[in-house]
């Protein structure tokens, strides 16, 4: 094959043809006497799909041998864009360019520069909103007024709320959108089903406030407030935003620093799927191959439609008319559909259904907008290594799925970098594994990522009622050796790894989670997160560090009896900094648990050999994509911190650009939008304190906002939404002492635990000060997990180091805030000999 091929050419090397159709058309003339592997030979270059490549039974190898479509390695691309070309400028808007829309494009959600995502236009809803049932009153008819308003939509970011941060959407974990059908005079209709499914969902009768899903809420929490608009022409104000007219078919772009329309590569994503394996039970996909190819340029146009994008969970979302009643509410609702949790999943770009002895080698997912690769139902005996997954809208690779058709099996995922994602739907995960037998995720690499890295399981909520999780096939799962960080980054109650639902049958054949290293946790959870449901999961050897929250957790009862035992797990032989003590709790089992204070605390073999194995570590250099300034920060809130200024939280940039944030900068703005004080702060220094301090603004007694900036060795991004407005206000009323203190001792380490204080004076609490008894100097406990486990009063922890065996020590703990140092709490303990 070749880019400049012609498809009525015979396939050689001195004649090859052009499209990925042909190609599969030659190959079914030669697949049924095999006598070795089939290679489709791909030249470098760009392939442009108009359709997707469509395979079934017929495709696949035979007598033992495979179907190899063959790229070379960063050079071949399967694309499923339309390139945009001939820019103007646009008469009387300075900076803004258009273009005629490609042939072919009649709608799409991401557009490229030079392979760097731009931002569909957004910005603050310019109108106060009061929700109706079919929408919003508005405070003016300003969005009626727009050019096409029922092409916006709304964006609904959750998160935990703290400061002045609002948790809008459907849990901490989500981050829905509903796109506008029409805004007449203040008047503003939402499309249909997205809204009803976001706003209806059906609730226990007898239970108020639970919905019969049991995950999140049964509308959009915050009075239905949106966290922001995106997609109209009226928002175009930044660098690196775009917006397609499709009754006008134009599109508009703000050019960044240093582009030139006239020579950039500019792609509109226009195909939704690019590869679409269509097996069956009886006639599956088998022994194909895909090595040294990259997935681009496809999109996702469902959440453009009416449809929406009403998200449940890790991308999977309620749809249909009626969903918000029946889908997936099984025996609990009349005419609920089954089984129990069976909600729409997230589409891949490139997707299988009953792939069997399906590869993917040495491969690029990058510039997609759904999720990237889906081995779905009936997938068996297949692998993803070596590959790379990144700037993917939603989740990076799915396994398996949930709605009780044949769950995939033998799947192994294996030395795989998977990293700055999700790009769009921020609830999604790196790897989303469902119900699925003897699937190994292993080895691979896992950072800068919005939510949670990998997800196992599914249907364990149930128990929030008192019922059993759902029955699922799922056994002899295993999640090994792993790299995880700088995970849940924008969002919140998740992990580095988190599971529900049944995992087996017993301890012997659930689920592993054995010799992972993960560590720096932004957003509220855990790194191993054991939820609803989660039975016979075996949490064992790995290295836990710098978690908010907690390192293993959580207990949920097993109401597959009455015995009123807890779900089976054991947690065994790790190194953590939780400390929690030996002990069976019912059937969860915690047992030869180690307190590191340091990561090298930790067999420096299990660091080494967690992660990328040596072979495959030459993918830490390969990037997908140019150069660029990062992706702009996210939910900036505001704290008073004197009364002329002003700390700013955020959730960090995870898209960084293909060069590592050296710096944030926060800005202030008065009222009238004039910028009056500016602050920058260092990557590693907002890493360890997670605020910034803006002082010397105006003592006017009026409301600042505050955006910020992060800047890579490329420049800056654009700036955030501003956070809400705050006027500063001198604190003088000091915090109450901690609550709960413990101290769980090893012999020369012990673990400080510590509810936050509930009375936090007239400010927020940005550290805390412990004391030891020893006489070291004072410790200043600084981070995220200090500013979001006060507003729900979760637990703190941190280790203390260098001590002494059999030593009686006296530690203390106070809350600070931008009034000072608070009342301490003090606990006594002695380490063990």
């Amino acid at each position: 094959m070749s880019p400049v091929g012609d498809d009525h050419a015979n396939g050689t090397a001195r004649h090859p043809v052009r499209t990925l159709k042909r190609a599969r058309d030659l190959v079914r003339a030669r697949v049924a006497d095999l006598h070795g592997d089939l290679t489709v030979h791909l030249a470098p270059g760009t392939y442009r799909q108009t359709e997707p490549l469509v395979l079934d039974a017929r495709d696949s190898g035979t007598g033992g041998h495979r179907v190899v479509w063959q790229g070379s390695t960063g050079r071949t691309v399967v694309s499923g864009g339309r390139r945009v070309t001939d820019w103007r400028p646009v008469a009387g808007r300075t900076g803004l360019w258009s273009a005629t829309a490609p042939p072919g494009l009649t709608d799409t959600r991401q557009l490229y520069v030079d392979g760097v995502r731009a931002q569909r236009a957004r910005g603050a809803v310019p109108v106060t909103l009061t929700q109706t049932a079919t929408g919003y009153d508005a405070s003016s008819d300003t969005i009626a007024h727009w050019k096409h308003p029922s092409d916006a939509e709304f964006v609904y970011t959750s998160g935990e709320a703290l400061w002045n941060v609002e948790r809008d959407g459907l849990g901490q974990w989500t981050e829905p959108r509903c796109r506008i059908a029409s805004a007449e005079g203040t008047a503003i209709t939402m499309a249909q089903p997205c809204w009803d499914n976001s706003n209806k969902r059906v609730e226990f009768p007898d239970i108020p406030g639970r919905t019969v899903s049991m995950v999140g809420p049964g509308h959009l929490t915050n009075g239905g407030k949106a966290s922001y608009v995106e997609n109209a022409y009226e928002l175009l104000d930044q660098p690196g935003e775009w917006y397609l007219d499709r009754t006008a078919r134009k599109v508009y772009y703000l050019p960044r620093k240093g582009e030139d329309l006239a020579r950039a590569d500019v792609e509109a994503a226009a195909a939704e799927k690019l590869v679409d394996a269509r097996g069956t039970a009886e006639a599956p996909v088998h022994d194909i191959a895909f090595r040294g190819l990259q997935f681009s340029y496809a999109t996702w146009l469902t959440p453009s439609r009416p449809e929406g994008f009403s998200e449940i969970q890790a991308g999977y979302t309620v749809t249909g008319d009626r969903g918000w009643a029946t889908q997936g509410l099984c025996q609990y609702v009349d005419g609920g559909t089954c089984p129990f949790a069976s909600w729409t999943k997230m589409p891949g770009n490139v997707s299988f259904a009953y792939g069997r002895h399906i590869e993917f080698t040495d491969d690029v997912f990058a510039h997609l907008g759904a999720s990237g690769l889906d081995l779905g139902t009936g997938t068996a005996d297949s692998t993803v290594g070596g590959s790379i997954f990144t700037d993917i809208s939603g989740n990076g690779l799915e396994i398996g799925g949930v709605d009780g058709q044949a769950p995939a099996s033998g799947v192994q995922v294996t030395n795989n970098h998977l990293y700055g994602l999700p790009r769009e739907y921020h609830g999604g995960v790196a790897v989303l594994n469902g119900y699925t037998q003897h699937d190994t995720i292993a080895h691979n690499q896992i950072d800068h990522v919005g939510y949670s890295a990998v997800s196992m399981g599914w249907g364990g909520w149930p128990d929030k009622i008192g019922d059993a999780a759902t029955p699922n096939p799922s056994h002899d799962n295993e999640v090994r050796d792993n790299l995880i960080f700088d995970y849940m980054q924008m969002l919140d109650d998740g992990g580095g790894i988190y599971t529900q639902g049944l995992t087996g049958t017993s301890l012997a054949d659930g689920e592993k989670v054995t010799g992972n290293v993960i560590h720096d946790q932004w957003g509220l959870g855990k790194s191993v997160y054991t939820d609803n449901g989660c039975t016979y999961e075996t949490v064992q050897g790995n290295v836990l560090y710098h978690a908010s929250y907690a390192n293993v957790a959580s207990r949920h009862t097993d109401y597959r009896d009455a015995l009123g035992n807890n779900d089976p797990t054991l947690i065994k032989d790790n190194w953590w900094e939780e400390g929690t003590a030996d002990g069976d709790n019912k059937g969860l089992v915690t047992t030869g648990n180690k307190i590191m204070a340091a990561p090298s605390d930790a067999p420096p073999e299990v660091l080494d050999d967690a992660g990328l194995e040596p072979a495959y570590r030459g993918l830490l250099n390969r990037r997908a994509g140019a150069g660029s300034a990062p992706e702009a920060p996210s939910r900036v809130g505001t704290s008073t911190a004197g009364a002329d200024a002003l700390y700013a939280t955020f959730n960090p940039t995870f898209a960084d650009g293909g060069s590592p944030v050296t710096a944030y900068t926060a800005r202030a703005y008065d009222p009238a939008g004039r910028q009056v004080g500016e602050q920058s702060v260092t990557a590693a220094d907002f890493r360890r304190t997670a605020l910034v301090r803006i002082g010397g603004l105006p003592s006017s007694g009026a409301p600042f906002t505050v955006t910020v900036t992060a800047r890579n060795a490329y420049g800056a991004s654009a700036p955030s939404l501003a956070s809400a407005p705050l006027t500063p206000t001198a604190p003088g009323v000091l915090p109450d002492a901690p609550t709960a203190p413990k101290l769980r001792t090893a012999s020369t380490a012990a673990t400080l635990a510590w509810t936050p204080p509930t009375a936090t004076g007239d400010a927020k609490i940005i550290g805390y000060r412990v004391t030891v008894s020893d006489g070291r100097d004072p410790v200043d406990v600084t981070g995220r997990d200090v500013l979001v486990t006060q507003p729900s009063a979760k637990g703190m922890f941190r280790v203390l180091g260098e001590l002494r065996p059999g030593t009686p020590y006296t530690v203390t703990v106070a809350a600070v805030t931008a009034a000072g140092t608070g009342p301490a709490a003090t606990v006594e303990a002695t380490t063990k000999p």
